[in-house]
């Protein structure tokens, strides 16, 4: 198996039109998230109110605070803030 760095992969699905690349890194306690642009780059999104939206799964976010908190939240509370 090949092993590619993460810019690499970075380049490879942004030429293959990936609309939407998610980052998550554990270790430094971050998420990154990229959108392709009309123009067939990826541009960092923001986060906005402590969320990230996708755009291509509809009704889907994340909360980095999730991923990082001291203790996880109940799955019943991100079900219902995500209206399921």
């Amino acid at each position: 198996m090949i092993q590619r760095s993460g810019s690499e992969k970075y380049r490879e699905y942004e030429a293959a039109g990936i609309r939407e690349y998610w980052v998550i890194a554990p270790l430094k306690k971050r998420v990154d998230l990229y959108r392709l642009t009309a123009e067939g780059k990826y541009e960092s999104s923001p986060l906005k109110s402590g969320v990230y939206r996708s755009t291509v799964i509809p009704g889907f976010f994340l909360r980095p605070e999730w991923l990082w908190g001291q203790s996880l939240p109940k799955k019943r509370d991100i079900l219902i803030e995500l209206g399921l």
